[in-house]
């Protein structure tokens, strides 16, 4: 794939991730429209189409969103509509500060109308990687909100998590960890919780100049064999996945 859409194809993928979450109503035949407006866009770059981001999809669907979120302020519907709207807000080939602007409206939307409703347990871990649209410190103060205000612990545990993320990308390790903690120990059931336990074992046994842990595998015949079965010799590690 040609790098110039890399960082649009992840936004369409997680503002696809919202539609799979609405239910059968306007909302998601809208969802639906887009997408296949959207693919339709995609294939006909693949197929050696110019890219032109003032064509996307999302110019045509921004407003339509907007108008959907508007007239359902307040409502449980409106969330995914606000999310949808942060999320593709960059793939209009509106200028950084048009995009910010936009994104920042369904923020300022989603803390007005929902902050203390419970269909943020799943809208804020979609939310995650939104610092670039957003900016971290913006976030950072919604996340502290709906953890103050919002009665899921799951939407509480998210914010968490979310901001312990944005709290290491700005060099602040300890204050990160600590929220980490606090979601293992507050919040022990809820997904953010299983994320925030691997980020621990990693903080606490996979630093530089630690003992790595004992893991088993497979050699290149089928056998198992485990890493302290090389202690005293010379180990390269290779790690490696898909994403």
């Amino acid at each position: 794939m040609k790098p110039i859409v890399m960082r649009l194809v992840a936004a369409a993928c997680l503002a696809g991730a919202a539609s799979a979450r609405a239910d059968n109503g306007e909302l998601a035949k809208l969802q639906d429209e887009f997408q296949r407006a959207q693919q339709k866009f995609f294939e006909e770059y693949q197929a050696g189409g110019e890219y032109d981001a003032k064509k996307h999809p999302a110019v045509e669907f921004m407003p339509r969103f907007r108008a959907f979120a508007e007239a359902n302020a307040g409502k449980p519907e409106a969330i995914q509509a606000l999310l949808w709207i942060m999320q593709s807000s960059g793939m209009t080939g509106q200028d950084k500060a048009l995009s910010m602007n936009t994104a920042r409206w369904a923020l300022k939307q989603l803390e007005e109308n929902h902050l203390a409703d419970a269909g943020l347990a799943g809208a804020v871990p979609q939310m995650r990687h939104l610092a670039w649209q957003i900016g971290g410190e913006r976030l950072a103060a919604f996340y502290e909100k709906v953890i103050k205000k919002n009665p899921s612990d799951e939407a509480k545990a998210s914010a968490m998590f979310n901001l312990a993320d944005i709290k290491h990308d700005a060099d602040e390790a300890k204050a990160a960890e600590k929220l980490l903690r606090t979601i293992v120990s507050d919040y022990p059931t809820t997904k953010a919780a299983e994320q925030a336990g691997r980020f621990i074992f990693e903080i606490e046994h996979l630093q530089i100049g630690m003992k790595a842990p004992d893991f088993v595998g497979e050699d290149v015949h089928g056998n198992e064999i485990k890493l302290s079965q090389f202690h005293g010799n010379v180990v390269v590690i290779d790690f490696w996945g898909f994403w």
